[in-house]
């Protein structure tokens, strides 16, 4: 389905020919990959590393639903359509950007 403007300004749902499957698993594995880098580079204990990746299933749930319920609300209240070409690709980039910086730990200052 997709979200398409009218004549008059009035919206209609509209199906639309079935393409390959959004990259929302690739981002919860890019995610988990995030996880386990993050673990590396910090030289954590596998504890707190298995932690990171149960994290990234929520992390990666609320971060898809933001990326899906960004497109409708983009075409509303703007008129762009996020649901194909680079607009969608570099909503995903930015929302998966976000997902990750979110794994990032809290740095703490001494002093």
């Amino acid at each position: 389905m997709r979200l398409v403007r009218e004549r008059g300004g009035t919206y209609q749902c509209r199906r639309t020919p079935r393409g390959p499957a959004c990259s929302g698993i690739q981002a919860s594995c890019t995610l988990v990959f995030g996880a386990l880098c993050l673990g590396a580079y910090h030289h954590y204990r596998w504890p707190r590393i298995v932690g990171l990746i149960v994290l990234c299933v929520p992390l990666s749930l609320v971060a898809n639903s933001i990326r899906i319920s960004a497109i409708p609300a983009a075409e509303v209240v703007v008129g762009w359509d996020l649901t194909e070409g680079w607009p969608h690709e570099t909503l995903g980039y930015l929302v998966l950007a976000f997902a990750i910086a979110l794994l990032q730990p809290e740095q703490h200052r001494d002093g």
